[in-house]
């Protein structure tokens, strides 16, 4: 009888030992915070939301990499917190380059891996590259709902942030000038220049004009030099020209937005990094001088870093976004619901002091037929294709 017993042990553990044995490779994503000392927090958004992208279409777990500030998130409480302990089990490391990478270690994966996605990882979109860094996340948000759902709830405070009192009847616009604070440079551009003769080659182009994807990439994220560490000292908009445009690109553009809705009455809040906002309130209104056009910001004193996430879900709450191409700006436009959002795509030094945003991009979306202020917009949805070429405005344009 024993015999028979520690025959049929063997057999089991000789049968089941092998599944044991065997595992099958797993893999985890997460955020990469490491490797430029200037990213800040709308950097880092922007790299949790494509990790989250990619986790979401590729069905892989995220696990969340800290970064300051981002305990105040509802993400932060929602995904598991990437431990020490954690990259231990990890045989591999690979970070994602672009969306192709993955999908083709997913298919021969043979040991766990920890995916890293950074903040210039390529997300695809019906075949086009990440040229913007967020354009396509962006695009692909609009395309998914239930990930744009997700997304903006992982996106909220946790804790409540003061909201700015938005008059109901009229359409709102949020504009953000990135001046540059902290590590950043002192700017260089003349801020108002008369650009009437250059107007005859200004473009504003739909973010998707696959022809130009090359062109693009080159103009917003290349730095003025090759090499970066060269150019460090140099003045912001100098290494960043697309991030710190003039005070004349933004000028032009809210011009433009009153245009394009024939002068309708427009609430233009200004949103800054600069200590001093009333400053360039009152430039704005001079510069502009527009009767339609109620110009709010900031009252006193604007202390670098202490109004960032008041700022930043602010935003998402206006009609427009007329933004630089700063990924701080970029987290409202995810999270909002904006009818209208221009933002920079070329750039051209006319002279030593003269930083011309020459090609401005532009996304639309139709608002909700239930959406109060509709009736505003309908001269650009009714035939807006017709309507654009006919007043020179938007070279290709689309409802997202």
């Amino acid at each position: 009888m024993k015999a028979i017993k520690r025959f049929f042990g063997c057999f089991i553990f000789f049968i089941y030992f092998p599944c044991f044995c065997l595992h099958k490779p797993y893999c985890v994503i997460t955020n990469d915070i490491t490797g430029s000392p200037y990213a800040r927090m709308g950097d880092q958004m922007v790299r949790y939301c494509k990790a989250k992208w990619l986790a979401y279409k590729y069905n892989i777990k995220l696990f969340l990499t800290s970064f300051p500030n981002s305990d105040k998130f509802v993400f932060s409480q929602c995904e598991k917190i990437l431990s020490d302990a954690d990259k231990k089990e990890f045989k591999k490391v690979v970070f994602i380059k672009n969306e192709n990478d993955l999908a083709s270690y997913l298919k021969k994966l043979k040991v766990d891996t920890l995916f890293k996605v950074g903040l210039h990882t390529v997300i695809k979109d019906g075949g086009l590259s990440d040229y913007l860094s967020f354009g396509p996340l962006y695009s692909v948000s609009r395309k998914n709902q239930s990930f744009e759902s997700e997304l903006r709830r992982l996106l909220q405070p946790l804790v409540a942030v003061p909201q700015i009192n938005l008059p109901e009847r009229i359409i709102t616009v949020a504009v953000h000038i990135r001046k540059g604070g902290g590590f950043d440079n002192p700017l260089s551009a003349e801020q108002y220049f008369d650009g009437s003769e250059l107007f005859e080659n200004y473009e504003f182009t739909y973010v998707e004009n696959e022809g130009q994807e090359k062109e693009i990439t080159r103009d917003v994220y290349s730095a003025d030099g090759k090499n970066q560490k060269q150019t460090m000292f140099r003045p912001s908009d100098r290494i960043w020209p697309m991030r710190f445009p003039s005070e004349q690109y933004y000028v032009d553009q809210i011009k433009k937005l009153s245009e394009l809705l024939y002068d309708v009455p427009l609430y233009v809040y200004i949103f800054t990094d600069d200590p001093k906002p009333q400053e360039i309130l009152e430039r704005f209104k001079k510069t502009i001088n527009k009767q339609n056009i109620v110009f709010a910001t900031r009252s006193g004193e604007n202390i670098y870093g202490d109004h960032v996430i008041e700022d930043m879900f602010a935003m998402a709450h206006f009609d427009c976004l007329i933004r630089s191409v700063s990924d701080f700006a970029f987290i409202p436009q995810l999270i909002g619901s904006h009818k209208i959002i221009f933002f920079p795509l070329h750039k051209r030094w006319i002279s030593e002091k003269k930083l011309f945003i020459d090609k401005v991009g532009v996304f639309l979306n139709k608002p909700q037929s239930n959406d109060p202020k509709a009736k505003f917009f309908d001269v650009l949805f009714a035939d807006h294709h017709g309507y654009l070429h006919k007043n020179g405005c938007l070279e290709n344009s689309h409802e997202m």
